[in-house]
């Protein structure tokens, strides 16, 4: 099958369904990989296809048919940015004290 259709697919199998659907059912009606899955809807997303995915249950993908759908969905990736950059900037600064130890290390408290 070709990506195309499977991506046609994919986007049937959403739009057939109220509730959201796990990766791991669309996988398994299609015949392949979760990975393969997420890499595609990333390509649909990519393409314009407004494909959600919730943080709760019942966690999978979903089209967003409400404006209270779209607005939560923004909300929570928003969150997870904000959480991701708190997590870098953590990062950042260990790594910065790290790399002065190391370059430095007499003047390590």
């Amino acid at each position: 099958m070709d990506r195309d259709t499977m991506r046609k697919k994919i986007n049937n199998i959403l739009a057939s369904s109220a509730e959201p659907i796990q990766a791991r059912y669309i996988a398994e009606a299609l015949g392949i990989s979760e990975r393969e899955v997420r890499r595609l809807v990333r390509e649909l997303i990519g393409r314009g296809v407004m494909i959600a995915s919730t943080m709760e249950r019942p966690y999978g993908y979903f089209l967003p048919r409400t404006p209270q759908e779209i607005q939560r969905y923004v909300r929570q990736l928003k969150s997870r940015m904000a959480k991701i950059a708190e997590r870098l900037h953590d990062f950042d600064r260990a790594t910065a004290t790290k790399i002065q130890g190391i370059l430095f290390p007499d003047r390590v408290a």
